[in-house]
């Protein structure tokens, strides 16, 4: 569906199946989100699979651009407002089960290191309030990566290229005690994680 990109690989897209009389049907391009030559992946769905969040590169850098669907159709994916998005990189997100509270990464200045995880809630008016980073408990002078807030709202699944890692991303995990700090994180371990 796509020329190579100028690197020789092909762009990431997006594909969906649906599951009828326990078969998976044969996976179809969703063509309507396809608006770039690069990379366009789809990095975290709705709690309640309304919304499909993009990672994109645009003439801003790496931005995370949200699609709705009506029950039929994905709408056009249109970038995260302020102050999610900036002019530096946001590469991940996923939305709390109800759908207030965005964690997400990014490289602007003022964090840890590399891409770091911060957490965004919405406001009254519909507006994301200003992006508070989770501290060094979960981010560290390296990479984080892949947000993914439990349904329990208390633990966060992450990627991190620090902390102990066996080598390469690992996936960890810490919980939000009651004074909004975060445990240490635990490295998940073996067989999941590994020296790769």
């Amino acid at each position: 569906y796509s020329e190579p990109m100028d690197d020789g690989q092909y762009a990431e897209r997006i594909y969906f199946a649906t599951l009828e009389n326990d078969k998976w049907s044969r996976p179809q391009a969703i063509k309507s989100l396809f608006k770039t030559q690069g990379h366009e992946a789809g990095v975290n769905l709705s709690a309640d699979g309304r919304f499909l969040f993009i990672y994109r590169t645009d003439i801003n850098g790496i931005n995370i651009y949200m699609s709705e669907f009506d029950g039929e159709t994905w709408s056009n994916a249109d970038k995260m407002p302020e102050p999610i998005s900036s002019r530096f990189d946001e590469t991940h997100i996923s939305l709390s089960a109800d759908g207030t509270t965005a964690y997400f990464t990014s490289n602007r200045p003022g964090g840890f290191g590399g891409l770091d995880i911060y957490r965004s809630r919405q406001l009254p008016d519909g507006t994301w309030g200003t992006p508070q980073n989770l501290g060094p408990t979960i981010n560290t002078p390296e990479d984080e990566e892949s947000p993914m807030l439990h349904p329990d709202g208390k633990t966060l699944y992450f990627s991190s290229r620090g902390h102990n890692s066996m080598g390469g991303f690992d996936i960890f995990f810490s919980k939000e005690v009651a004074d909004s700090t975060w445990t240490n994180a635990v490295n998940i371990g073996y067989p999941i994680n590994s020296a790769d």
